[in-house]
């Protein structure tokens, strides 16, 4: 017999014990109750109005409910849990398999995938970042002037990356990151900053007068790789910094390089689905 008519019948088999233990210990317990109720009856007419003879009637009666009822109760509820339990354990199991199974052909996929190959990247040429500050120092650039009206003009995707004089990437600066340094700039959460004007501040005084949090997220969050990488590389990057979401593409992946192309996080997990 195959396999999945097996499967079939075991589990007909298994709804049927479950429908008849339920029928039958509801049954068992209506008539385990009239029992009682008569027998109470009986006692008590017995006892002929008797209080003391009318109570312990009515405790032996109370003793033998109270032990029979979590007998009956545990009987009914080990044979449904041995029927959903199985139900549950297979519905959880067959998650986990496809998750597996996802996570198996997203990485695959990922594999045969090259940062090179066409559209895979955002080419140098494509990637909208601030020229005019290429080959000014951090203490020269300007977070208003130089980054978020910049932002505000030219960039679509909320993030900006700086690059150097020789097209080799600084930072990438997220769109949220600026936000929050203004909002804590704001407060007067930075003490360094205190009489400043968010106009007359550097990047240089971004980086390096605010707090480590904010510092690392500039300072910490790219990563490189060579031009015949795999996505799987690239992605490999993004897992092992948390701070980073951005992966740029240089000769040999070396940071020190040239540019030669741009992949977001995103970028990858639209590219890694199955």
């Amino acid at each position: 017999m195959p396999d999945d008519q097996l499967t079939a019948d075991d589990e007909k088999l298994r709804g049927s014990i479950a429908t008849k233990v339920l029928s039958y210990g509801t049954i068992v317990l209506g008539i385990l109750a009239a029992i009682i109720i008569i027998a109470g009856i009986i006692l008590i007419y017995q006892a002929g109005g008797d209080p003391v003879k009318i109570d312990k009637a009515l405790n032996l009666l109370t003793n033998i409910f109270y032990s029979l009822l979590p007998v009956i109760a545990t009987w009914v509820g080990t044979v449904i849990a041995f029927y959903f339990g199985k139900a549950n354990f297979e519905a959880a199991n067959k998650s986990v398999q496809d998750l597996v199974q996802h996570i198996t052909n997203s990485d695959e996929k990922l594999k045969a995938t090259k940062v090179n190959d066409n559209g895979v990247m955002r080419l140098f040429n494509d990637i909208s970042y601030n020229k005019d500050i290429a080959d000014k120092e951090d203490k020269d650039i300007n977070i208003q002037k130089d980054l978020l009206d910049f932002i505000d003009a030219n960039n679509k995707g909320g993030r900006l990356p700086i690059f150097n004089g020789k097209k080799v990437a600084k930072y990438i600066l997220h769109e949220s990151t600026l936000n929050e340094f203004v909002r804590k700039f704001i407060s007067k959460k930075y003490t360094s900053l205190d009489g400043k004007k968010l106009e007359e501040i550097s990047l240089d005084q971004f980086i390096n007068s605010t707090d480590d949090d904010l510092k690392n997220k500039v300072t910490r969050s790219l990563a490189f790789v060579s031009k015949t990488a795999t996505l799987f590389e690239a992605n490999q990057k993004l897992i092992n910094n948390p701070l980073c979401q951005d992966v740029f593409v240089t000769e040999n992946g070396n940071e020190k390089e040239e540019v030669i192309g741009w992949i977001t996080n995103n970028r990858i997990a639209e590219l890694a689905k199955v």
